[in-house]
C-alpha cells in the first residue's frame, strides 16, 4: 500500500508541476512582452491561481479516470495534455462570459 501512496502521491506532484509550468509559460508570451514582470502584482498571482488549479483539477480528474488503464508514465502523460487542454478551455470559455 505504501508504494501504490507514494506513487500516487508523485503523480500528483508531475501534474502540479505541469500546470504551474504550462501557467508561467502562457503568462510570460501574455500580451506579447515575454518576460515575467507580471510578478510584480499581487493581483496578478491571483490570476495565475485561478489558471492554474483548474488545470491541475482537470489533469488530476483525468488521472483517477484512466489511471488504472494504462502505466504509470502513460497514465501521467494523457493526464497533463487532455488534462491541461480541458482545464485551459473551461478557464478561457469561464472567464470570457
Amino acid at each position: 500500500m505504501n508504494v501504490i501512496q507514494t506513487k500516487s502521491t508523485k503523480q500528483e506532484f508531475i501534474l502540479l508541476a505541469s500546470s504551474v509550468l504550462l501557467t508561467l509559460y502562457l503568462f510570460y508570451i501574455d500580451e506579447g512582452y515575454y518576460n515575467f514582470n507580471w510578478m510584480f502584482k499581487m493581483s496578478n498571482w491571483f490570476a495565475f491561481i485561478i489558471y492554474v488549479f483548474p488545470i491541475f483539477g482537470f489533469q488530476l480528474l483525468i488521472l483517477k479516470l484512466i489511471g488504472n488503464k494504462f502505466s504509470f508514465e502513460i497514465a501521467t502523460i494523457i493526464s497533463i495534455v487532455i488534462g491541461a487542454a480541458i482545464g485551459l478551455t473551461a478557464v478561457i470559455s469561464f472567464l470570457s462570459k
